[in-house]
């Protein structure tokens, strides 16, 4: 249960920080993506994989 509590997180952090940013369609995206600094677009993509991968063991574990 927590690893889904876990990845859940991880996969809405990248949005929520997105959608602050004030980026709402798919132009904007693109320009917010390539305004950020790389390391910025690492991490993001990093706690996407990983929330993925949680959830995955969440279900897992629950199975």
């Amino acid at each position: 249960m927590q690893f889904l509590v876990v990845g859940v997180l991880f996969l809405i952090t990248p949005l929520v920080m997105f959608i602050n940013d004030g980026g709402r369609d798919e132009a904007d995206m693109t320009s917010w993506f390539v305004n950020q600094p790389l390391q910025t677009i690492f991490t993001l993509r990093a706690m996407t994989i990983s929330g993925i991968g949680f959830i995955g063991i969440g279900i897992l574990m629950i199975v």
